[in-house]
């Protein structure tokens, strides 16, 4: 939960999916990835390897997981840019 306190979910129950916001989701995976614990309390991540196309832009994160067998959800956004390139991240003309 993106609220609260932290607690580590039941086993084998965390899941991610990354799904690419707007007209180029070309990119965007659409199986859920099974988590593991990265840090502390209810700390989870897993790793999603995407396409070297159209993987810039605006993304949302999806996460699901049970806690003593009680489904949750959440989602967070997140823009991903290239910092070794800024002028990649410039986006054009909105029509």
């Amino acid at each position: 939960d993106l609220g609260g306190t932290p607690q580590d979910p039941d086993s084998g129950t965390c899941y991610v999916r990354l799904e690419k916001v707007g007209s180029y989701d070309a990119g965007s995976p659409t199986e859920w990835y099974l988590c593991s614990k990265v840090g502390g309390d209810g700390v989870f991540g897993a790793d999603v390897w995407l396409h070297n196309y159209l993987t810039l832009g605006d993304w949302i994160a999806r996460f699901k997981w049970e806690i003593e067998g009680v489904l949750d959800d959440d989602s967070f956004p997140f823009t991903l840019i290239r910092r070794d390139k800024p002028y990649d991240n410039r986006r054009g003309p909105v029509l």
